[in-house]
């Protein structure tokens, strides 16, 4: 009985780890990756570190204003409303980050897209086809697969495997 009752709870517990989600984040802005692919604007113009940086970093009205201004006429009558308000009272936008590598875990986006030129959209997705804001991670890290994305992506491009090399 004891373990029909141990087994009941293994198999309930397996069933509601493989199925959850990261929770949807909410952003302050919606932001249409689209309409700017759509221009020929690459990842890089605005996630200016993702060849030179451990983090690829996330624009703010630093890199939205220099398109995004009040000079530049027929863009700034199609900026939204929201954007123009963080960039005429020069406040951060405050955007909520969607990816987080364990502190553990040796990542860097310059090793990626940098040196490997891996694009980004191996590890991100179509994200240049996204039209809302994005809300959730495109590979879930921390869930059913963990790490197993970048091992067999390590393993197909014949890089290194070994734990130290990307673990502390």
């Amino acid at each position: 009985m004891v373990r029909s009752i141990f087994f009941v709870l293994i198999v309930v517990f397996v069933i509601y780890y493989f199925s959850i989600k990261s929770p949807e984040i909410r952003q302050p802005l919606n932001f249409n990756h689209k309409s700017h692919t759509d221009l020929l604007i690459e990842c890089i113009a605005c996630h200016r570190n993702a060849e030179s940086q451990r983090e690829a970093g996330i624009p703010n009205i630093e890199t939205c204003s220099l398109c995004h201004n009040p000079e530049n006429i027929p863009l700034w009558n199609i900026t939204s409303h929201g954007l123009k308000g963080y960039i005429a009272e020069k406040r951060q936008i405050p955007w909520e980050r969607i990816y987080r590598v364990k502190d553990h875990t040796l990542f860097s986006h310059r090793r990626h897209t940098g040196i490997a030129r891996i694009d980004c959209r191996v590890c991100h997705g179509a994200v240049t086809e996204m039209t809302e804001s994005v809300i959730r991670p495109f590979i879930e890290f921390s869930k059913q697969r963990g790490m197993n994305n970048c091992v067999d992506c390590h393993k197909k491009e014949k890089v290194v495997t070994d734990c130290l090399m990307c673990h502390r």
